[in-house]
Formats: structure tokens, C-alpha cells, sequence
């Protein structure tokens, strides 16, 4: 029975430490609606700042999902930083992003 109740604690585990992956295809799509898909495929809140805006081109399948935020907004003409605060994701500018440090 304690063999059994183990293999269940560590399947739980390794379902839990599995990579998100996610699959994308917009063209010229508002970058606003890809960050909320991808933390709502998260299961993540999202706060943006006023700032945020852009449009995204993307065709990804199968990729992790937290790599595919750092890359839409590495893309864009204006710089935007993100931090995970918990179980919310912060995007905005680098000069407001300073205090989630």
C-alpha cells in the first residue's frame, strides 16, 4: 500500500514539473490577445501596463509556453519586460518593470 501511495506522489509530481507547451498561428494579430491566450493556456492572471500594444506574426506548435511570451515580446518594435509574480504574469515597459525585481 506505501509502494502504491508513492508511485501516485511521484507521477503527481512529474505531471506538475512537465514543460506547458502551446501551439500558435496568427498573422498580424493584436499582441495583447496572444498574451492572453498563452497565460490563460497557463492558467496564469495577466497584468498589463497601458503601454502594451503591438502586433504579433507567430506560427509555433508544440513549443513551451513561458518561451513563447519572452520570444512575442522580444519581437516587438517597442521593448516590453515581463516578470511571473506568482501566478500572474506582469508585462510592460523596462522603466515601470523595475520593482518586480
Amino acid at each position: 500500500m506505501l509502494r502504491i501511495s508513492l508511485c501516485l506522489l511521484l507521477l503527481t509530481q512529474l505531471c506538475w514539473a512537465r514543460p506547458n507547451y502551446i501551439n500558435l498561428d496568427y498573422v498580424d494579430e493584436d499582441l495583447v490577445k496572444v498574451l492572453r491566450q498563452v497565460s490563460k493556456h497557463l492558467g496564469y492572471n495577466l497584468y498589463l501596463g497601458n503601454e502594451v500594444h503591438g502586433k504579433v506574426t507567430i506560427q509555433a506548435e508544440h513549443v513551451p509556453a513561458d518561451g513563447v511570451v519572452a520570444l512575442v515580446l522580444k519581437m516587438q518594435e517597442t521593448p516590453y519586460s515581463w516578470y511571473q509574480v506568482g501566478n500572474t504574469l506582469v508585462v510592460g515597459a523596462p522603466s515601470k518593470m523595475e520593482r518586480f525585481k
